[in-house]
């Protein structure tokens, strides 16, 4: 019985090596490309959770990346993988990325529409394809909305990175969506740039 025991606990620490994220090799690049190709045409071998699709998509483009699913816990709650609320819900997945080590906090951006700003905001600058922006919509500290970093380009002197997302359904467009905000009601709006590690 001691021996089976040993046996068990070893498979299980070997198991935790070969499948943590940290073990992956993640490319932002392959991420993004599976994000351009899916941000109007839904990937079918995925459930969707429309009208609020955006942390599933940008969690499939991730994987898509090479980031690995990771197994663990009670079924939903913890973990990431496909259905789980760290897959499924922006909160639960910025928390997960941003709190146990998985990505990189790259900056923010605080928007409100009764004031005057500077464009490109300054976190444009810090993003690179396979990025993640994070967006508290209301200004009330609660991640509404999810994208992914799919172009990076310049003009005109400025560096605007688009993203692609899932509810509503956007391609290439500009990383702040400030073009879009008519979608929402908007008093304040910030916006959380971060990178998954390789």
């Amino acid at each position: 019985m001691k021996r089976l025991f040993m046996v068990l606990m070893i498979i299980t620490i070997l198991m935790a090596v070969l499948v943590t994220p940290a073990s992956a090799a993640y490319s932002g690049a392959g991420a993004a490309s599976y994000a351009r190709t899916y941000a109007i045409t839904y990937h079918t071998g995925y459930s969707s959770y429309v009208p609020n699709d955006c942390a599933n998509f940008v969690s499939q483009a991730v994987y898509a990346g090479g980031y690995p699913y990771v197994w663990s816990g009670y079924q939903y709650s913890s973990g990431w993988y496909p259905g789980s609320y760290k897959w499924i819900m922006c909160v639960n997945q910025r928390s997960y990325f941003a709190n146990y080590g998985y990505s990189t906090y790259k900056g923010s951006w605080d928007y409100k529409p009764s004031t005057s700003y500077i464009y490109p905001p300054p976190l444009s600058t810090n993003l690179t394809l396979g990025d993640i922006v994070y967006y508290d919509l209301t200004g009330d500290g609660v991640i509404d909305h999810v994208s992914m970093v799919t172009l990076e380009w310049s003009q005109g002197g400025y560096s605007v990175d688009n993203v692609c997302a899932h509810t509503n359904d956007r391609y290439n467009v500009p990383w702040d969506l400030t073009a879009y905000m008519s979608d929402y009601t908007i008093a304040h709006c910030t916006w959380y740039g971060y990178d998954i590690h390789s």
